[in-house]
């Protein structure tokens, strides 16, 4: 086997591993999100007060925001 045979080999059993480790954190960070509605619901923070940070969609800038949602109440985003 040559060196940049070998070069290649390595390479892709790293990026296949790393893909899969990226998808596996992805999965764990957004499971429960409907992707189909993206983040188009308006922000509504709820009836709690912690504070976690999540993401509308505001018409005026075209664009994903972040608000604070409090930890109960809201909607899908």
């Amino acid at each position: 086997m040559n060196v940049s045979l070998a070069i290649c080999f390595v390479a892709c059993v790293a990026f296949a591993t790393t893909h899969a480790w990226v998808e596996n954190e992805l999965e764990e960070e957004y499971r429960g999100v409907d992707f189909d509605l993206g983040c188009r619901p308006a922000p509504v923070s709820g009836l709690c007060r912690a504070y976690f940070e999540r993401w509308y969609f505001d018409v005026s800038t075209g664009s994903c925001e972040r608000f604070v949602y409090g930890g109960c109440g809201g909607n899908a985003n």
